[in-house]
């Protein structure tokens, strides 16, 4: 790829939307040349303040009063008093220091590589071919070269400036590393940062641990199998495993080991994060904390970044105040469905049939040691036709049963189609009660697994089927001495089912409490 000079980095970083990066670059192309027409073009393009516009629109005029763009965008500004130029003093900014940076030709590729010198660089990548510089000695010595280009997971390149705990740092240089074991591999990003007072730091990203920022601990602890020996006792690791860098970008303080296999090893203590580098001749342990991407991004200075994961925050919280809202109305929506359905338990029904028959019962007599079998006596009995509307319907048999010995019935009200249709029935709970006392028996139709439902508009003729039985006992005889009738009355009442409601009130339930639980998720 063709070579970039400091302002052609500036520009191609403006256009590309980096406002803040580009002001930074474009401000160091200035400070060298300040009566750059070209870089003040893009220095008064990429700036949000209305007086340093015009002080900027007017030094391009004051150089070169032929430059339309210019006078045109000045004019639109109207009556904005144009901003003093910034003081050259030949000092360097407050609490910065002056970055020395100079240039490298590869050995192998022949591409310009930019270095900084007052870091204490160790080693240097090319960005053109590859190929890993180590810089230790008299000249640059090609010491290893990556054939396939990789790109940072997170936007942060090397020459990116940022504030982090307190000190300005420099990103000099970026790694990719690869993981493995037994079962699977993974890949995580590491860049070096160096402060203006020359400490180091490493910034890492990977998808399962976000960021973290994490230090070199001096003295250098002790590392064995089990963990890492820290002044206040062991830190065992919870993870160890080989590891290689496969990709580099930038400037390092030290030597990499491009060779070699390194042994990672990772271990955590009360929030803080450790980890440990080991080859066969050194060992590097840092220790620091998570970041917060936005933490991140301030830090760097990206402004771009922070507004998107503000408004990403923004889109997040409304909905989890959306999800709160419509838990609140799914806690509303069980409370009718739980009150609707024990409203409709307890209504009575409208009663769309109501007929009457008797069941004439003939004397009978069991010898006393009848028990293996009993004598069982149907009556079916017509009580009338009936079109139905297609809802739900309950049907009851009310009956007294005869004084005499104690008696069981077993009814069931069939609906008969008048075409012919297969008899429907509905199995009803057994008659049975005291002799001469009104009993009643009650149930929902349809009950009987794969039963015909009843359709609106139906015909059919209702049957009360009636079955007697009587049963001898060691020492007893069930009996009827004498002739007897059996009333009934059969009542259909249209209803509403609980059912669903019931259902309704579960599904309610539910989905508020995954509502709630949503709500309650990420940052209040």
């Amino acid at each position: 790829m063709p070579d970039l000079s400091p302002l052609d980095r500036a520009i191609r970083a403006a256009r590309r939307g980096h406002t803040v990066a580009a002001q930074r670059l474009l401000d160091a192309v200035l400070a060298d040349t300040p009566d750059d027409e070209l870089a003040l073009s893009w220095r008064a393009r990429v700036t949000e303040d209305p007086a340093e516009k015009a002080g900027l629109l007017t030094r391009i005029v004051g150089l070169n009063a032929a430059n339309r763009w210019a006078a045109d965008e000045l004019a639109r500004l109207g009556d904005v008093a144009p901003a003093a130029p910034p003081r050259r003093t030949g000092l360097a900014d407050a609490g910065r220091r002056t970055q020395t940076l100079h240039h490298l030709q590869c050995p192998n590729c022949g591409g310009q590589i930019d270095l900084h010198p007052d870091r204490g660089i160790k080693a240097a990548a090319c960005t053109h071919c590859g190929s890993v510089l180590d810089l230790t000695g008299g000249q640059a010595e090609i010491i290893g070269r990556f054939k396939k280009q990789f790109k940072p997971i997170q936007d942060i390149l090397p020459g990116a400036e940022g504030t982090f705990e307190g000190e300005r740092h420099l990103v000099t240089g970026w790694l990719r590393y690869k993981g493995w074991d037994d079962e699977s591999s993974w890949q995580w990003d590491e860049w070096q940062l160096v402060s203006d007072t020359g400490a180091v730091r490493y910034l890492s990203y990977s998808r399962e641990e976000g960021f973290l920022l994490q230090t070199p601990i001096r003295p250098t602890p002790k590392v064995s199998r089990r963990g890492i020996e820290l002044p206040d006792g062991r830190v065992p690791f919870s993870e160890v495993s080989p590891s290689s860098i496969i990709g580099m970008a930038g400037e390092l303080t030290w030597r990499p080991r491009l060779d070699e296999t390194l042994q990672v090893g990772e271990a955590k203590r009360k929030g803080v994060h450790y980890s440990a580098e080991l080859t066969a001749s050194e060992v590097e342990v840092v220790g620091g904390s998570k970041l917060t991407p936005l933490a991140v991004w301030s830090a760097l200075g990206r402004d771009d970044k922070v507004a998107a994961l503000k408004a990403k925050e923004e889109r997040a919280k409304a909905r989890r105040q959306s999800a709160a809202r419509l838990a609140r109305l799914c806690g509303l929506a069980a409370i009718l469905f739980g009150v609707a359905g024990w409203l409709v338990s307890g209504m009575e029904g409208k009663v769309v049939f109501e007929e009457s028959a008797t069941s004439d019962v003939e004397a009978i007599v069991l010898p006393s040691d009848f028990t293996e079998k009993a004598v069982v006596r149907y009556d079916t009995l017509a009580l009338g036709p009936i079109r139905l509307s297609g809802k739900a319907l309950t049907a009851e048999v009310r009956a007294t049963l005869p004084v005499g010995p104690p008696l069981s019935l077993f009814t069931n009200v069939a609906f008969v189609g008048t075409g012919g249709e297969p008899i429907l029935t509905t199995p009803m709970p057994t008659l049975e009660g005291p002799a001469g006392t009104p009993t009643t028996a009650t149930s929902l139709y349809p009950r009987a697994p794969g039963s015909q439902r009843l359709r609106s508009g139906d015909a059919f003729d209702v049957v009360l089927l009636v079955e007697r039985e009587w049963r001898g006992g060691p020492g007893s005889v069930t009996a009827w001495s004498e002739p007897a009738i059996i009333p009934f009355t059969v009542t259909l009442r249209e209803v509403w089912v609980p059912g669903p409601f019931w259902g309704a009130l579960a599904v309610a339930l539910l989905l508020g409490a995954v509502l709630f639980l949503f709500s309650r998720s990420g940052p209040r």
